[in-house]
């Protein structure tokens, strides 16, 4: 047998790397990205973080809500500024230890933002805040508006010569005094040392609304007595002197005297855009409305039956009504002027005991919405007079 040859076989091996084709979903998931260029924040504006902190710490019943906005103040330091604004712009000081922390403690721009100040002088208090610091107070807060101010002492109080010319200094267009001492001339001296009062609101012993010889070199605009028993026409002719054409606004607390409330109504009534009475079932206070012909707002706050008239003469001006009701409160007037008036944009009701049960309630809300007509309903009277107070 022939040997056998063998013969030498060549393959061709090749081979080909390749990444496998993966879906586009997967593919972003495995494979790196370059990072998204760092954009530049941009702050919000300084006007608009004060707007959303005043708004989220307002409550309508009970003004604002100190509690959210030393919340909002520890939220970041660009919200500590805006908050402290709004936190300081109503500051109340009663003993004379407070007003030395707000003194030294404060910082000028804090003190600049206070509006309504509220001080207290009680000669009974362990620790009494003095008339100087007062007067120091007011200086240190150059922008305040209001001031609530009441005192009080067993015996006749009165400031001394400096306090007055450190008061003259302060440019206050709105003071509410509460005179709970023997003296009279205290007003007199405050009418003096702010010539610039606009608003005036006047409360406590009799002695407060004593007349003067002085001439009152104050312009009122709104006044508002809570006088027991009545302010005198005497008062009233001494306390107005200056204010035979500024006066547009009148609140009275207490029902006044026939001849008291006659006096400014027939001397200011057609000027007047605001009158505010606890009630209104006399005779003498219909002929009072009838003078007010160019009111814009009119409020009762006790919860009575006004004669029919008292909505007949009512001019056709008025634009908001405030009134307390109870379940036997009448509201057949008040339902024809609504259906019947072109300018009446809001009515305030504040429901005294049982008023919910008053059969007319349901028509005077259809009565509102028919006519376009904004119907607001309360039962706590701090809310009341908060919704219903002069604008």
């Amino acid at each position: 047998m022939g040997a056998k040859t063998q013969t030498a076989t060549q393959h061709v091996l090749e081979f080909s790397i390749k990444a496998p084709c993966l879906p586009r979903v997967l593919s972003s998931w495995f494979l790196p990205s370059s990072p998204a260029p760092m954009r530049e924040t941009i702050p919000m504006p300084l006007e608009l973080i004060l707007s959303i902190i005043d708004i989220a710490s307002y409550n309508e019943r009970h003004g604002i809500d100190k509690r959210t906005l030393q919340a909002c103040s520890l939220v970041c330091k660009a919200w500590a500024f805006p908050a402290q604004t709004l936190l300081f712009r109503n500051v109340r000081i009663l003993s004379g230890r407070l007003c030395d922390t707000f003194i030294h403690t404060s910082t000028p721009h804090l003190r600049s933002t206070v509006k309504n100040l509220m001080v207290s002088l009680d000669q009974r208090h362990p620790d009494p805040l003095h008339p100087d610091a007062l007067a120091e107070l007011l200086l240190l807060c150059p922008n305040i508006e209001h001031l609530d101010l009441g005192i009080y002492s067993d015996n006749e109080f009165s400031f001394d010569a400096r306090t007055l010319a450190t008061f003259h200094r302060v440019k206050l267009p709105s003071l509410r005094l509460a005179n709970w001492t023997p003296g009279s001339a205290l007003l007199k001296q405050l009418l003096h040392a702010w010539p610039t009062l606009q608003a005036l609101s006047l409360s406590g012993n009799p002695s407060t609304f004593v007349a003067d010889r002085s001439l009152v070199p104050c312009a009122f605009r709104e006044l508002s007595l809570n006088a027991r028993p009545s302010a005198s026409v005497e008062f009233l002719l001494w306390l107005l002197s200056s204010s035979s054409e500024s006066l547009k606004i009148v609140q009275f607390d207490r029902t006044p005297r026939s001849e008291t409330l006659s006096y400014i109504t027939e001397t200011f009534g057609p000027q007047l855009s605001y009158l505010a009475l606890p009630s209104c079932n006399l005779r003498h206070h219909v002929e009072a409305i009838e003078h007010c012909t160019s009111l814009e707002d009119f409020k009762l706050e006790a919860p009575a039956n006004p004669p029919f008239v008292v909505w007949k003469n009512l001019p056709p001006t008025v634009k908001r009504i405030g009134l307390g009701i109870h379940s036997d409160t009448v509201l057949q007037s008040l339902l024809d002027i609504i259906r019947s008036s072109f300018v009446l944009a809001e009515v305030v009701v504040h429901l005294w005991d049982g008023a919910e049960r008053n059969p007319q309630l349901a028509s005077l809300k259809i009565a509102c919405a028919l006519s376009g007509v904004d119907l607001r309903f309360t039962q706590e009277l701090s809310h009341f007079r908060e919704l219903t107070k002069p604008r």
